[in-house]
């Protein structure tokens, strides 16, 4: 027993200052953007390119995104299983995202 080795734990000792802030109105903008829908994961990327996704949870992301569900600004469409959001969608896409996606078709 006094022979092996003791139990060793990778501990992670390159960390960085965490400052960013997570907006409603920020998250409805990237929403408005995306008509067809968008995960959370998406969201975070486009905000915060920076992101460590090892590090950091998405949590507050998520809570600034409930204000706007819960004021049916934006659709949360649940996964199968009904315990998990699978993608947000604006209830009424911007007038701008419209008339690029209606250009887009004539040039098409």
């Amino acid at each position: 027993m006094f022979g092996t080795a003791p139990n060793t734990y990778k501990i992670n000792t390159n960390f960085n200052n965490v400052e960013f802030n997570v907006s409603t109105k920020a998250c409805l903008k990237v929403i408005r953007n995306n008509p067809k829908g968008i995960n959370l994961t998406d969201i975070v990327r486009t905000l915060h390119p920076d992101f460590d996704f090892n590090l950091l949870t998405k949590h507050n992301f998520a809570k600034a995104i409930q204000p706007l569900v819960v004021n049916r600004q934006v659709k949360a469409i649940m996964s199968s299983s009904g315990k998990r959001v699978q993608m947000y969608k604006p209830v009424k896409p911007s007038k701008r995202v419209i008339f690029a996606q209606f250009i887009k078709d004539i040039t098409a």
